[in-house]
């Protein structure tokens, strides 16, 4: 499946709770996101990326030429996720699919706790901390309709990705 990019109209929507847990559906759109992640060398991705209306993210953090320096976690697939803020926010670096070629600098919380479902819908929680926190809560920021251009505070905090690569990988 294709990655939306900035300006296409539905990664402005809130999306749809997802209640056909165990479908096929569900499964093939899990499926979708899992390549489209993997295709593009994102660290999670969310069901509107992709324009599907459903309250879908998958986060799986390695290192790869985006993010040379992420850690490793498993693959999760989170389902109409709810969260809670844990701790103070800091501040990094973050890029976006839909937003090819450039980096923002977006204060995040370093830590939430997240109830969700997954695809079978058996419910969860689970504790994310720093880099993964933060990637729940950019993914999460997609089933909102929101990118991270929207938590930057100013545009002098935008950067390319070409000059992000040189300045601090």
């Amino acid at each position: 499946m294709e990655v939306l990019t900035l300006g296409h109209r539905d990664l402005h929507k809130i999306a749809a709770e997802v209640t056909d847990f165990g479908s096929d559906a569900l499964f093939q759109d899990v499926d979708s996101l899992k390549k489209a992640m993997k295709l593009h060398g994102g660290m999670g991705i969310a069901a509107p990326q992709l324009g599907i209306d459903r309250r879908i993210l998958l986060i799986h953090s390695k290192p790869n030429s985006r993010y040379p320096q992420a850690p490793y976690s498993d693959l999760m697939t989170i389902i109409n996720p709810e969260f809670t803020v844990n701790v103070d926010e800091a501040a990094d670096w973050e890029g976006c699919l839909n937003v090819p070629g450039i980096r923002g600098l977006v204060a995040r919380p370093t830590q939430v706790s997240v109830t969700y479902f997954d695809k079978h819908g058996k419910q969860h929680q689970n504790t994310f901390h720093d880099f993964l926190a933060r990637i729940f809560l950019h993914e999460y920021d997609h089933l909102e309709g929101l990118t991270f251009l929207n938590r930057v505070d100013d545009n002098s905090k935008l950067i390319s990705e070409i000059e992000y690569l040189k300045k601090f990988i």
